[in-house]
């Protein structure tokens, strides 16, 4: 399997995570907006857990979940990939698509939606 540490769109770079990815990163899943379809927020040492949680799929797996960043600006809005699904999930297919945490301005989450017996999560706006 190949190892993909970037993809670029004409307006969107899914990227590996950095250091300075985690602040902007905790401050989305800290706010009760942005987390508003998601079980719960989450705090720093949760968040933090979420990227390393997902850089060592990208060692184990090759694949994971990919920080999003703004071309045009370099201004990091949050996250898109893959993430392996729990074994207790009926009909485990083995991954999911995972939707973002959206944090530009403009940019909006829409409720999950069921496809098959799985969910999927798209984001709407600048992104």
């Amino acid at each position: 399997m190949g190892h993909y540490d970037s993809i670029s769109t004409g307006r969107l770079l899914m990227r590996r995570s950095r250091e300075c990815d985690r602040a902007p990163f905790a401050e989305l899943n800290g706010d009760p907006q942005t987390m508003l379809f998601f079980p719960r927020t989450f705090d720093r040492a949760e968040s933090d857990a979420l990227i390393d949680r997902a850089e060592a799929n990208f060692k184990t797996r090759g694949y994971g979940l990919w920080a999003l960043e703004v071309t045009a600006t370099g201004e990091f809005i949050g996250f898109t990939g893959l993430a392996p699904m729990a074994d207790d999930v009926p009909a485990r297919a083995g991954s999911r698509s995972a939707g973002g945490w959206p944090g530009a301005r403009g940019t909006t989450a829409t409720r999950p939606r069921p496809r098959g017996r799985r969910w999927t999560l798209r984001s709407t706006g600048s992104g």
